[in-house]
């Protein structure tokens, strides 16, 4: 089994775990004179990564800008990975500009220990980083894909655009898969 975590709209997150007064707020992050990424609010009204910033301000003028920090954003991602190597050693991170898809391959576990390590999972990465994912569980990664999309939809409000979709991992055996995480 296979288990996709989806960490949507990781940068502004990160921001807004550092700085809560920023959690209603929309938020484009900027670099070297572009999008580096945008929350969900910004990316609602037709923000996203690497546009300029005067075209994003001027469609999402209450936004707020705030320099981007990919060395925070890495140094969070390292430290939600190594949570992650404690449950399983295999792990294929993709880090993309708007969200993160981790997979994690839980392959010696069975059954209802792998539903239980999931749900762990999650847990320890919302207790210890503030950050919440949306967690799918399947035999293949396309369906667990397709579940960690669906999971972050319902977990956010707006539904996943085709600018914020991580990229469709090769195709794996069907199967009827498994979720929780964060319910809307």
């Amino acid at each position: 089994m296979i288990a996709c975590l989806l960490l949507p709209d990781f940068a502004a997150a990160v921001e807004r775990r550092a700085d809560p007064s920023l959690t209603r707020t929309p938020l484009i992050l900027s670099a070297a004179g572009q999008v580096f990424a945008a929350s969900s609010e910004a990316v609602q009204a037709g923000v996203r990564s690497g546009l300029p910033i005067s075209q994003a301000r001027s469609l999402c003028p209450q936004a707020r800008l705030i320099p981007a920090k990919p060395v925070q954003y890495q140094q969070t991602l390292a430290e939600i990975l190594t949570i992650l190597r404690t449950f399983a050693p295999k792990l294929e991170p993709e880090p993309g500009p708007q969200d993160v898809l981790i997979y994690v391959d839980f392959e010696l576990q069975t059954g209802p220990v792998q539903l239980t390590l999931a749900q762990e999972v999650s847990q320890s990465i919302q207790g210890e980083t503030g950050l919440r994912p949306a967690v799918g569980l399947a035999a293949g990664r396309r369906v667990v894909w397709i579940e960690g999309v669906r999971r972050a939809a319902y977990s956010r409000p707006r539904r996943v655009s085709k600018a914020s979709r991580p990229t469709r991992p090769s195709r794996g055996p069907r199967c009827r898969p498994a979720c929780f995480g964060n319910p809307p």
